[in-house]
């Protein structure tokens, strides 16, 4: 899966978390930079002219077909709200999947764990079980990007790379789960949490995500085609503590931690779409679901993640710039 250094390397959602940390460490790295988004002006004020930014959305095949030309691997970091998911996430990735496939490139998607059901830890061989809609279609869809590189139905055959991890936090995250986290901790204001707090959650921070992607790609023809690694520094923290350290963290140890019963959060779905769809991942929040990281720590022995207060206080800062 190694792509050449002097190929540029297109980035899709670059405003959004994985998109943008991906960004940020293929510059860092280096490396010829690509982004295409429909929001041009907000891309090229967060990176100047490190990158070349095109305006287009995903959702046009020829305009991302001819954005993605040259390119040897195009970076799958679009998404949508939970509600949307449905048809456009869905035709995003297919049309992700036929970009790479004119150009024989190579697919960096990241993969979550809803489809795996509840338990583990689970490692990269434990079955699709979800017990979602949306898990369904996270299953859906890895399928689909499996089935690319097999090159069925006379397509060229491409190569994927899928990155799975828990929830995401660091400086460019943003959402309605996040801010009320790490954005109330730097303002010295209650947590707002969900389900029970002596049980664990997977997260990761993001740019660690990002370099683990790139350093497993450098790996070349050591990845099979279609490859899935779990990225999970293994912090085994109950969420109760795990507050407690972002409270720390943020300058305001004690700060209160409020859990949002699901019993408010489904009557406010009534009314908006997108906290009904949060409302069906409950189990998420309720039980344990951790992946195994003993695959990532064979192909790259040398990797080390951020320490935990390092990663907190950079994503905390970040509400504070």
């Amino acid at each position: 899966m190694a792509v050449a250094d002097d190929q540029p390397v297109l980035v899709l959602g670059a405003s959004g978390g994985f998109g943008g940390a991906v960004a940020a460490e293929l510059i860092a790295r280096g490396r010829r930079v690509r982004l295409f988004a429909r929001s041009p002006a907000r891309l090229k004020a967060r990176f100047g002219a490190a990158a070349e930014v095109i305006a287009g959305d995903v959702q046009d095949l020829a305009a991302l077909s001819k954005a993605a030309e040259g390119c040897g691997l195009v970076v799958h970091g679009v998404n949508y709200p939970y509600h949307q998911w449905v048809p456009y996430l869905h035709t995003a990735t297919q049309n992700v999947i036929k970009a790479a496939q004119a150009v024989g490139g190579t697919i960096l998607f990241p993969g979550n764990v809803y489809s795996l059901g509840a338990g583990g830890p689970f490692d990269e061989l434990a079955p699709h079980r979800p017990n979602s809609r949306k898990g369904n279609f996270r299953a859906r869809l890895e399928g689909q990007l499996q089935d690319a590189t097999k090159g069925a139905d006379g397509k060229a055959a491409i190569r994927v790379l899928n990155v799975r991890a828990g929830d995401y936090f660091g400086p460019s995250v943003r959402n309605g789960l996040v801010d009320r986290i790490y954005g109330n901790a730097a303002r010295g204001k209650t947590i707002n949490s969900f389900g029970k707090l002596d049980i664990m959650h997977e997260r990761v921070f993001l740019p660690d995500l990002a370099r683990a992607g790139l350093d497993l790609l450098a790996l070349g023809d050591g990845l099979g085609a279609f490859e899935v690694v779990n990225v999970t520094p293994g912090t085994r923290l109950t969420e109760r503590a795990f507050m407690t350290e972002v409270a720390r963290v943020a300058g305001h140890p004690g700060l209160k931690v409020q859990v949002m019963p699901w019993a408010m959060v489904r009557l406010v779905g009534l009314f908006n779409p997108a906290i009904r769809e949060f409302a069906e991942l409950a189990y998420l929040y309720d039980t344990t679901v951790l992946l195994d990281g003993a695959k990532l720590a064979r192909l790259l022995p040398q990797f080390r993640f951020t320490p935990l207060e390092a990663a907190l206080k950079t994503t905390i800062e970040s509400y504070r710039a």
